[in-house]
């Protein structure tokens, strides 16, 4: 009997590449937006510091009122555009995922296809097998009985 030979698992090796290569990108993208998220909560978080060490001294100088007032605006300004970037990036991850899903089901058809495949061909293998067994027990009893 010939070696089991699935003529796709080239196809299937690339497509499972393919499916490698698309996770990777999503959890890039997944690690953008935790940096993302992780700089907006240090803007916000250096915003309510220097609110606070203002707050905290006894005489407020104009220039610190201004200078923190300046500082709110940009950091405004800041979060804005991260939560424009959050957007963008979410999408991005939703794209990715889509990607992914397509990939495995691209590479679980064809696993799945193999799989029968080689079932297929297992039991080919036993039928002859077994049709081999059998013509040697029937030659075996030929000879014995001479």
């Amino acid at each position: 009997m010939k070696k089991f030979l699935f003529p796709l698992e080239k196809l299937r090796m690339f497509r499972q590449s393919s499916l490698d290569q698309q996770l990777v990108a999503l959890e890039s993208a997944l690690a953008e937006a935790r940096d993302l998220e992780e700089r907006q909560e240090a803007l916000a978080l250096e915003e309510r510091r220097a609110t606070t060490a203002v707050r905290s001294l006894k005489i407020v100088p104009v220039q610190e009122l201004v200078a923190l007032e300046a500082f709110r605006h940009w950091t405004e300004k800041e979060l804005l555009k991260l939560q424009a970037d959050a957007v963008r990036i979410e999408q991005k991850i939703q794209e990715r995922r889509e990607a992914v899903v397509a990939a495995q089901i691209e590479v679980e058809s064809l696993t799945t296809l193999r799989e029968s495949r080689l079932h297929a061909w297992r039991a080919e293998v036993d039928r002859e097998t077994e049709a081999t067994v059998a013509e040697l027990v029937v030659a075996r009893w030929g000879r014995d009985e001479r």
